[in-house]
């Protein structure tokens, strides 16, 4: 444990801030109208910094006020936002409220710089929680009053700059998605002609699969198997039990339903649960062909509802051999320029989030003082 200076002290965050267990209201109560306050339920309403209003209710029993921090309770554990305005909460999240002996923009640095810890904590047989006990238990470093201003102070200056980089490289990150989507209108659409379009069966094989899927709470972060899911990595987890394993004899093509995520596989693997489809080019087709062509159709959104219906209803175009080739070839060459770009960029979000911890972790320790940043 860091030792730290005289005169702080370390305290339970019960003894420092009101914790304020959240409580769902009945759900006939909710509504979208405006009848009644604010009404946030969990992390899936948080944004940047505040969340975002999607219901109110009529019938709230716990309630945050303006600028308490509002904690993520419940799957996942830890994160945090603060709440602008008078608001009910639901039971999963707390809102924290700072008392005489701290400051709330302390409370809230602090509370991001432990995250962390705090979702270490979190436990359940379904999905992680914590309760209103643990949370109070958390330790608070705790400096003068005084002490916690010029912290503040310094974290502000200090961070704002680091979020005006990571918006930089946020920036550019966004200007490849929009590269990525043109390479493949420009590879793919220059030589589709109406007479050569083709039904997506006559393009595309669905695979039934032999196996049921894995759940992703039987995920391991390391095995024998993959698993390929419809998330948008293309490994979601791995399994040590090989009897569901799907050989792999033509590479596939996987399909998000819900997702809309795609995938070129051509490993063996086992498959992830509901909702991934697994698909195969029809005899003439090059796998890597299809997958870019796959990849280039952009399927109108229907949120978590399913999406191969709207793929069913797709034409593709079928060139020459030799011309499917020379554009796999040509996207492919494109597209390692862009993965290159993206690693370069995602060395740098490591490196500002690394710089971001490390001032955390320095100022809640008494080591920020004389600290100084290159503009």
């Amino acid at each position: 444990m860091n030792e730290l200076p005289k005169l702080w002290a370390t305290r339970r965050l019960g003894d420092v801030a009101e914790v304020i267990m959240g409580q769902s209201p009945p759900g006939s109560t909710y509504n979208k109208a405006g009848n009644g306050v604010p009404f946030f339920q969990g992390k899936a309403e948080f944004g940047s910094k505040h969340p975002t209003v999607r219901q109110w209710t009529t019938a709230g029993t716990k309630f945050a006020q303006a600028g308490d921090v509002l904690m993520s309770v419940r799957a996942p554990v830890g994160p945090t936002n603060i709440a602008y305005q008078y608001c009910a909460i639901g039971r999963g999240l707390a809102a924290i409220r700072a008392g005489n002996q701290i400051d709330q923009s302390y409370l809230i640095w602090y509370l991001k710089h432990v995250e962390a810890s705090i979702q270490s904590r979190g436990k359940g047989t379904t999905f992680d929680a914590i309760s209103g006990n643990d949370l109070r238990d958390t330790l608070v470093n705790l400096p003068s009053l005084d002490e916690q201003k010029r912290i503040v102070e310094a974290l502000d200056d200090h961070l704002s700059r680091l979020d005006k980089a990571l918006a930089e490289v946020t920036a550019t990150e966004n200007h490849l998605i929009v590269l990525e989507r043109s390479i493949l209108q420009s590879l793919l659409g220059e030589g589709a002609r109406d007479l050569e379009m083709v039904d997506f069966d006559e393009f595309f094989r669905v695979v039934q699969p032999r196996f049921e899927g894995y759940k992703q709470k039987d995920y391991q972060s390391h095995g024998a198997l993959p698993i390929i899911d419809q998330g948008a990595d293309l490994v979601g987890g791995y399994t040590d039990d090989t009897s569901r394993r799907n050989k792999v004899e033509q590479p596939l093509i996987v399909f998000g339903d819900h997702t809309r995520c795609v995938k070129y596989v051509d490993f063996d693997f086992a498959l992830g649960a509901d909702g991934t489809k697994m698909l195969e080019a029809k005899p003439g087709i090059d796998p890597r062909f299809a997958y870019w062509q796959l990849k280039s159709k952009e399927l109108r959104s229907r949120g978590y509802a399913r999406h191969m219906g709207e793929l069913r209803k797709v034409s593709f175009w079928i060139p020459s051999p030799e011309d499917q080739r020379a554009i796999t070839a040509r996207i492919e060459s494109s597209f390692e320029f862009v993965r290159n770009v993206r690693e370069a960029i995602s060395a740098q979000v490591r490196g500002v989030n690394t710089l971001r911890r490390s001032l955390l972790h320095m100022a809640f320790t008494g080591k920020l003082k004389g600290l100084v940043l290159d503009e």
